[in-house]
């Protein structure tokens, strides 16, 4: 039962560590689009 249980934290943990990498990839792809949007109104 209590490996059952660690498992279980395991996983979550991994997700949890999953999910912050996925949205800070997330911010910085958004950041790098608003700044080439920026750049490219600005050249234009």
């Amino acid at each position: 039962m209590n490996s059952l249980i660690a498992k279980l934290e395991t996983d979550a943990v991994a997700r949890v560590r999953a999910g912050k990498i996925l949205s800070s990839l997330m911010g910085i792809v958004s950041v790098s689009a608003v700044l080439v949007v920026a750049y490219l109104s600005w050249a234009i």
